[in-house]
């Protein structure tokens, strides 16, 4: 009798350890799922602490399991049954009733086919709510999938993208063909008497945006007109009002999708070239640094607006010397040349940084990045501490450019000087 009561204790302080331990690993994991419970009426928590907590801590690992689904269950049956108020609602999951049970409704016949496995002893409310209110509180849906399989996973994707598409496309009033009709009778007079503009331009701003095909503008026309809580689709960015717009072919000389080298020279200069060469007809090589690149050199904008007399810019939100920004100014066989660091050893071709410098002291405004291709690798970027300069041939050509201005605005002085009579 002694031996088995010394045993049913040793067991009972065995079972008490696994208990402290599993308290301790729960608490852990479960802590913001056990606060949610605040929410809930004070009798709700009361019966949570003293009949499913014990439960959790004390029943084997496949009855815990179990139970954790069915804490799910009564955690969620209180929310489809309208425990928390209207108020409530919008506050947790960022909608009111009817918009969950109108999402519900929207996503079952999906559900149902994409997913033949999902739980079918759980109402999709259920599920559906614990997906809305991972995503309204930023927490991983993982933690509900743990529950409820696969199906949490599936209803997250679908309801994400339902959710956004009636978040964000905008309100659009229904309209009958006679509305339509009136919108394009109203485009047609718009462009019908729009008169032609033949003044002669002051200047000229050109703006380049990489990559700004028609799919880009596409994508943006909408965002834009959603962010504005209009319809997206219908929205209509600056430049779709003015009155005259073009398409243009992109291509270069030797390839069918061209880079931004080639595509820059053909806008800033109407030359096509070969894919990686700036300012350069497609008589030179990419990377090849030949005789005849002098007789290659084609203008820019910019050069023309010089020769005309005008102040010129280059304002850019990459580095200087990078390929766009550069074929205004540059004329290099290999777009990668930014700096001599980029250079083969031996090639009697300029950089483009000393390009920028050296031939073309006439440019008022330069605004971009790109520093380190102006300083020598021995040199310390006066920004970042931990960074240097690319330039192997130890010149730093910022200071070269500083002390060339100066040098010119003196030289500017003294001839105004000489020619202001006594």
């Amino acid at each position: 009798m002694a031996e088995l009561l010394a045993f049913v204790f040793a067991m009972i302080r065995k079972r008490r350890l696994e208990a402290d331990k599993r308290c301790y690993h729960m608490k852990k994991r479960h802590f913001r799922r056990i606060r949610a419970f605040s929410r809930f009426q004070s009798s709700q928590r009361m019966y949570f602490v003293f009949n499913i907590l014990p439960t959790l801590l004390l029943e084997p690992s496949a009855n815990r399991v179990a139970w954790t689904k069915n804490r799910y269950s009564y955690w969620w049956d209180h929310i489809v049954q309208n425990t928390f108020s209207s108020q409530d609602w919008i506050e947790n999951f960022r909608m009111s009733k009817q918009t969950f049970e109108y999402l519900c409704n929207c996503i079952r016949s999906d559900i149902e086919y994409s997913i033949p496995d999902m739980p079918r002893s759980l109402p999709i409310e259920k599920w559906v709510a614990v997906t809305v209110y991972i995503l309204s509180s930023g927490c991983d849906y993982r933690i509900a999938e743990n529950m409820f399989g696969i199906a949490i996973s599936s209803a997250h994707s679908i309801l994400r993208q339902r959710t956004a598409h009636n978040k964000h496309r905008g309100k659009s009033k229904r309209q009958d063909k006679t509305g339509w009709l009136k919108v394009a009778a109203n485009e047609l007079d718009e462009v019908l008497t729009t008169k032609t503009n033949e003044n002669v331009a002051k200047n000229v701003i050109l703006f380049l945006g990489d990559g700004m095909g028609i799919s880009t503008i596409t994508a943006g026309r909408i965002y834009k007109g959603q962010q504005q809580k209009k319809n997206g689709e219908a929205f209509k960015l600056a430049f779709d009002r003015f009155p005259h717009t073009a398409l243009i072919k992109t291509y270069s000389e030797d390839k069918t999708t061209p880079d931004s080298a080639a595509t820059a020279t053909a806008f800033l200069t109407g030359v096509k070239t070969n894919n990686g060469v700036i300012g350069l007809d497609g008589r030179v090589k990419h990377g090849v640094c030949s005789g005849n690149m002098e007789d290659s050199k084609v203008n820019s904008i910019l050069d023309w607006a010089l020769a005309a007399g005008k102040s010129v810019g280059i304002v850019t939100t990459t580095r200087i010397t990078h390929a766009t920004p550069a074929a205004t100014y540059a004329h290099s066989p290999s777009r990668d040349w930014e700096s001599d660091r980029w250079m083969p050893n031996g090639t009697s071709c300029k950089d483009i940084a000393r390009q920028l410098i050296e031939d073309n002291p006439n440019i008022n405004v330069i605004l971009g990045g790109g520093r380190s291709n102006f300083l020598p690798k021995t040199a310390t970027d006066p920004e970042y501490a931990n960074k240097t300069g690319y330039r192997r041939d130890g010149r730093n050509l910022i200071e070269d450019y500083l002390r060339q201005v100066i040098y010119t605005t003196k030289l500017k002085e003294r001839k105004r000087t000489a020619m202001t009579p006594a």
